[in-house]
């Protein structure tokens, strides 16, 4: 527990022991918190979150999967990461030129925002969050380059490329007793993003330290973030001004 600033502990041992037995445990950011394998609140909250952005990205012929955390968890114990923080979720652009594939994050986000969900965005990936239950899914914009390879703005851990050439389609996989869609090739695509001791848990991994490859080609620049601010703002409030002429 945190201390204040006399020193003394917020919570006492006891208390600390009886969150843990309850299946409380430390996330990678260092707060307690329910385990994610079985807060089934937040399960269903984040499945329904999932499911619904699927339905709008599927009306612009883009598939959605889990990725990162997410994916690890779902393909190696078909669960979550206990002490994960949140849902990653991404899809892999209809584009290769970069410039095309950031366009597309702006329309996705917009398309979201209309509907009903808050966005907003990152170098690498939005941030979508459902205002009826406060859960928020990462979604990460992926594409194939003119070589092949796919880039994950992120980055990655592994060394070894996920190429279109190893590009099966999708598959569903188990998660938390739900089905998800996932990369077919799903090993492959583990591998290229945490390297190939993906199997053995890493409670110290961290990506600041264990990023082999980023590829920023891919990132948000400040117009698109601006862009997408400002469209999720006038579309949660409808009472505000419009926007003046100087606006785009």
């Amino acid at each position: 527990p945190t201390p204040d600033f006399a020193g003394i502990p917020k919570f006492t041992l006891e208390y600390l022991k009886q969150k843990l037995e309850a299946g409380h445990v430390f996330n990678e950011k260092g707060k307690l918190q329910l385990s994610k394998t079985v807060d089934t609140v937040w399960q269903n909250n984040m499945f329904a979150l999932f499911d619904g952005m699927s339905a709008i990205l599927a009306t612009k012929g883009l598939k959605l999967f889990v990725l990162y955390g997410t994916l690890l968890g779902a393909y190696r114990n078909s669960n979550f990461i206990g002490h994960d923080h949140d849902f990653d979720a991404g899809y892999i652009s209809n584009h290769t030129d970069p410039d095309k594939v950031v366009a597309e994050v702006v329309e996705i986000a917009e398309a979201l925002s209309r509907h009903g969900y808050r966005v907003a965005c990152k170098l690498s990936c939005i941030w979508v969050t459902d205002p009826k239950t406060n859960v928020t899914i990462d979604i990460f914009h992926t594409y194939f380059d003119e070589t092949g390879k796919l880039l994950l703005p992120f980055g990655v851990c592994g060394v070894k490329p996920f190429m279109k050439s190893d590009f099966r389609g999708h598959v569903d996989i188990d998660l938390a007793s739900r089905k998800v869609a996932a990369v077919a090739d799903t090993e492959a695509l583990v591998e290229y993003i945490y390297g190939p001791h993906w199997k053995t848990p890493n409670p110290g991994h961290n990506w600041n330290l264990d990023r082999t490859e980023k590829f920023p080609q891919g990132y948000a620049r400040p117009y698109h973030r601006w862009k997408i601010y400002w469209t999720d703002y006038y579309c949660h409030n409808p009472k505000a001004l419009p926007p003046s002429s100087f606006e785009g």
